[in-house]
This record gives C-alpha cells, structure tokens and sequence, in this order.
C-alpha cells in the first residue's frame, strides 16, 4: 500500500529496492504474483470497507487464508 495515499496499492516493479535485493522481484512469475496478491488484497478491501493500510492491520489472516488455497490448488479443483 501506499504510505501517503489512503486508498491505492502497487503492483508489479514500482517499488524501492537494493540491487541485491531486485534480485527476486524482476522475474516475471514473482512479478506475477504481486499482481494476483493485489487482487486478493483489492477484493479483502471492498467486502470489509477498509483501505489497503487495513488490509495488513486487520485483515492479514484473511488474506494468508486466500493465498494458501491458491498454494494448495483448493479454489481450481472441479
């Protein structure tokens, strides 16, 4: 989330990082990922009226609960 606007996230490469540490984040499937946890975080955001701030304060089970399903393959079993 962002630090000085309220209701906005960031995904994908715009973030601040050492050399060492960009190291992970420029492949394209962690790139990914930070868009499908965007989502998931956006979706955790609209069903609980709270901000993206929120989200890491009060909601961060929730959101661990979600992105375990998706480790597990829970949600994409027919």
């Amino acid at each position: 989330y962002s630090k000085d606007i309220d209701n906005l996230f960031m995904a994908g490469r715009c973030f601040s990082a050492t050399h060492v540490g960009l190291g992970s984040p420029r492949v394209m499937h962690t790139t990914t990922q930070m868009g499908v946890v965007t989502g998931y975080a956006a979706a955790v955001c609209i069903e609980n009226n709270c901000t993206p701030r929120d989200v890491y304060k009060y909601h961060l089970d929730t959101m661990r609960e979600r992105l375990n399903k998706i480790k597990s393959g829970a949600e994409f079993k027919h």
